[in-house]
Order: C-alpha cells, then sequence, then structure tokens
C-alpha cells in the first residue's frame, strides 16, 4: 500500500489532481499509522510476556492535541470538527508507548 501511495505522490502514473493529492496524502497518512499500530502491537506482546510496565504520569492535554492534529488531515476531508474537553489533565502511562505513538 505504502508503495503504491509513494508512487503515486511522486506522479509515475501522471499529473494528480489537487483533489487526487489531497487522497494520495491521506492514503500515505493513514499507511503510516497502520504500521506504526502494527509495530505498538507486536511491542505491546512483547512487553506483555516480560512481565509489569513501570507507568508515570503523563500530560493528557498534549497528547490528545498531539492524536487530533496527527488526524487532522483525514478530519478535514470529511469535514470534521474536533472539541476537546478534559476533565482529567493527567494520567499514569507507559512514556515509552506514548512517545512511539506521537513520534
Amino acid at each position: 500500500m505504502r508503495e503504491g501511495t509513494e508512487l503515486l505522490a511522486d506522479r509515475v502514473a501522471g499529473p494528480l489532481t489537487p483533489e487526487q493529492q489531497e487522497i494520495v496524502e491521506i492514503l500515505d497518512s493513514s499507511s503510516r499509522n497502520l504500521q506504526k499500530l502494527i509495530e505498538q502491537l507486536l511491542d505491546y506482546n512483547r512487553k506483555q510476556a516480560d512481565g509489569p510496565v513501570a507507568r508515570e504520569a503523563v500530560d493528557l492535554v498534549e497528547l490528545v492535541e498531539n492524536v487530533v492534529a496527527a488526524h487532522s488531515l483525514p478530519a478535514r476531508a470529511k469535514l470534521m470538527h474536533t472539541e476537546l474537553t478534559l476533565q482529567a489533565r493527567r494520567c499514569l502511562a507507559e512514556p515509552a508507548a506514548i512517545d512511539k505513538r506521537n513520534g
């Protein structure tokens, strides 16, 4: 999927209209996100086999804003708007897993 998207982005099959270019960007972003999710699932399974993981306080506002920003292009394409209202500002999480998700 990623290779096909890159070929389209490089205009190997010919020029793209602005709408097609936006779709290619959405495909690229989605395929990269899917790859990250697969890698995280594999990491999670490895860590589960190793035993308990240390957790630390994480800033939820920053985390959620980063996730929303990462999905802004597909959301905009669907005319979606995101509004954030968080009661909790922090939570306990595994910092390495959070860094991978946002990296």
